[in-house]
């Protein structure tokens, strides 16, 4: 169990919002989790320094959050993370930040702190005024980044006009991508599941970074990550969740081989050209660290 003691950590305190999302995107690219980038582990075409400019995009363009819409939000940031990395490494960690980023904003506005409960209430309003302009910016920003593992749909194709709704579109892909699905729950995954679960490993871990990594191995085991549902196919992911499911039974038994079953699952999801990169789940844990560093559950 860690002590609270010593030191002030990062995590423990409270950030102005664009120190917060850049801390959050660092943090989260920091540590080693299992099948990402990470200072120690790259893909063929991106490596810890793309994620290190793209951290320092995101805090740049934040910086002007007060003044800027959702959707402006996330295309000026998609737009300067290409110029800074050159490669997509953010955009479903995007997508989460801006309509929390512009819900803490609107809180700011009028208090001088956030918790968990005025920024829950405060994004779904802020999702509830999403406009035509914003689904043309975020249909503009999914154009730039380019993820993989899209494909063409016969509704609300990225690569068709915009709709005027952009949460009838993330509804259509809520069912396998959890990104999607915040914009269509109120981001109830991030405050009534992941956000608890990152302050509990906290506790438990002195290393935020195995905190993290910790956080990672959990949600694996809750659901298939919707990267590699999109890239490999529903059997795939589910196959590593049950994998996860078993690492984590392993860890909560503080089971010796708990490591070494860590490190084998690692190593399965970095085959095949990184197309079992649990990337969905990265975005969320950015996003859960974005909430813990802008006050909740403090």
């Amino acid at each position: 169990m860690s002590s609270r003691a010593g030191c002030v950590k990062p995590l423990d305190q409270t950030w102005p919002i664009p120190a917060a999302a850049q801390i959050a995107c660092l943090l989260e690219a920091s540590a080693p989790k299992l099948g990402n980038v990470h200072p120690t582990a790259s893909f063929h075409d991106m490596h810890f320094g793309h994620f290190v400019a793209s951290a320092i995009a995101v805090g740049q363009v934040f910086q002007d959050v007060h003044k800027l819409t959702v959707g402006q939000l996330v295309l000026a940031t998609a737009e300067t993370t290409q110029q800074r990395a050159g490669c997509n490494t953010n955009l479903g960690t995007l997508l989460l930040l801006a309509p929390l980023a512009v819900a803490a904003s609107s809180i700011l506005s009028v208090n001088h702190s956030i918790d968990s409960k005025s920024l829950c209430r405060a994004v779904g309003q802020t999702l509830s005024k999403l406009t035509p302009a914003d689904s043309r910016d975020v249909y503009a920003a999914i154009r730039i980044a380019k993820p993989g593992g899209l494909g063409r749909v016969q509704d609300n194709d990225v690569l068709a006009q915009a709709p005027d709704c952009l949460i009838a579109a993330m509804t259509q892909a809520a069912q396998i991508d959890a990104v999607a699905r915040q914009y269509t729950n109120g981001f109830a995954d991030i405050f009534q599941r992941l956000l608890p679960w990152l302050n509990a490993e906290l506790q438990w871990e002195a290393d935020p970074l195995a905190a993290i990594v910790r956080l990672q191995l959990r949600w694996l085991a809750h659901e298939p990550d919707g990267l590699i549902v999109r890239k490999m196919g529903i059997e795939s992911a589910q196959d590593v969740q049950r994998w996860a499911a078993a690492v984590h039974d392993l860890f909560q038994q503080v089971s010796p081989t708990a490591p070494l079953e860590l490190e084998e699952l690692d190593q399965f999801l970095r085959h095949e050209s990184n197309l079992r990169n649990p990337g969905t789940t990265a975005d969320l844990i950015a996003c859960t660290l974005f909430c813990r560093l802008l006050g909740c559950g403090l």
